[in-house]
């Protein structure tokens, strides 16, 4: 979602820990560093993933906003 849905450039990732770095831009193309994580978590009595996405420079909203589209679009393509 990062990348293609979002068009924002991936800096750094670790597939095996779950955690990537991108260049957020915002709508007048300012850049500021972004951080997203995946961490297993257990939601409920039921095994899941808690996303954290930082974007240090930019109000938090917009890392709400990041996490709440990934969730739609999960829900989306795979109910």
């Amino acid at each position: 979602m990062v990348r293609v849905d979002l068009g924002f450039a991936i800096v750094e990732r670790d597939r095996e820990t779950g955690f990537l770095l991108f260049t957020y831009r915002d709508a007048s193309n300012h850049a500021s560093p972004g951080s997203l994580e995946l961490v297993p978590a257990t939601i409920d009595g039921t095994p899941g993933v808690r996303v954290i996405v930082q974007l240090s420079q930019m109000p938090s909203y917009l890392e709400r906003m990041m996490v709440n589209q990934l969730d739609r679009k999960l829900h989306a393509e795979y109910g």
